[in-house]
């Protein structure tokens, strides 16, 4: 679906971040504490970028589409922005 093809760069992460190879999460360290950007938790972000993508030729039934028709490039590494647990406790 459409938030499946939104991106978020690991410098648009909010710093400092990491990933967690054993968790297979981002990992951002503020306070003193670990907070994991999971993947299925609500965020919030800034769009930066869109690109639409246009794959040009015949329709097919039935076949899936090659790219996404839109692609959304966002940041988190503002106040407010990343997961909203973070910011709702």
């Amino acid at each position: 679906g459409f938030f499946n093809h939104i991106y978020v760069a690991p410098q648009d992460l909010p710093q400092p971040s990491r990933f967690d190879e054993s968790d297979g999460v981002w990992v951002w360290t503020y306070g003193g504490n670990d907070l994991h950007l999971d993947f299925d938790e609500l965020t919030r972000c800034r769009v930066k970028t869109i690109k639409y993508i246009d794959e040009t030729g015949p329709i097919v039934p039935d076949r899936p589409l090659l790219h996404p028709p839109m692609v959304i490039f966002a940041s988190m590494n503002e106040e407010g922005l990343g997961c909203n647990i973070w910011w709702d406790a």
